[in-house]
């Protein structure tokens, strides 16, 4: 959905960063009250959110009652248009191709394992496209439920696997370069053990893949042993 013309894309986009702010700082304010903090007219913060609502960028979880201000979290779309920068939804015609949302994705998880994040130009870069498609399948990756925003790092937003993407990995072949796997020590996802790993999307040891508890697929398992590491 367009945003409202009443607003500009920029006004727009500093009220949602104010409330992405807010959000990672576990805090909620007033719409009037917020639209101040950041200099503007108190008096247009209530219409500000209405269309930030309105666009998608904002979940009400609790609705303003009485003098409290309620409270408001940033959706999948509202992250990615901080990302890009841009009101628009991502400019692609048709959804990237799950082998190439797989590429980015492991470029994301080996940005995760050093404890970084990468961003959308150079993801691009990365994935030998331009730097404005690089912003789309960061935001194509956000759609999809494989990574969450968690906080900010510089102007770019921290990725972080969720449990879907740490799933579609080990789901999928391992990449192949010139015919054979890379090796590389990982930790098991499972117990926890170092194995030598053929990809970022083989993160499961073989003595791991043969218990009943992988086979049945039991994903709250890979969430238990991976918050452990």
């Amino acid at each position: 959905m367009s945003a409202p013309q009443a607003y500009t894309d920029a006004t727009l986009l500093r009220m949602l960063r104010a409330y992405a702010t807010l959000e990672a700082d576990g805090q909620t304010m007033s719409a009037i009250a917020l639209a101040e903090q950041i200099g503007m007219a108190g008096g247009t913060g209530p219409g500000l959110r209405r269309a930030c609502v309105e666009c998608g960028w904002l979940d009400v979880v609790e609705p303003p009652r009485g003098s409290l201000p309620g409270r408001l979290r940033v959706t999948s779309a509202g992250w990615a248009a901080l990302d890009t920068g841009v009101a628009a939804a991502p400019v692609k015609a048709v959804p990237y191709s799950r082998a190439k949302a797989l590429r980015a994705l492991r470029l994301v998880a080996d940005a995760e394992a050093a404890g970084s994040t990468i961003s959308g130009p150079d993801l691009g870069v990365a994935l030998d496209c331009s730097e404005q498609h690089g912003a789309a399948i960061r935001a194509d990756l956000l759609s999809r439920g494989w990574v969450r925003a968690a906080g900010w790092l510089g102007r770019t937003s921290v990725l972080r696997l969720t449990v879907l993407g740490w799933d579609a990995l080990v789901d999928a072949p391992p990449p192949q370069k010139g015919g054979q796997s890379a090796l590389r020590q990982r930790r098991c996802l499972c117990c926890g053990s170092d194995f030598a790993s053929e990809g970022v999307g083989n993160r499961i040891c073989t003595p791991c893949k043969g218990t009943t508890a992988f086979q049945s697929s039991e994903v709250t398992l890979h969430a238990v042993a991976r918050s452990r590491r």
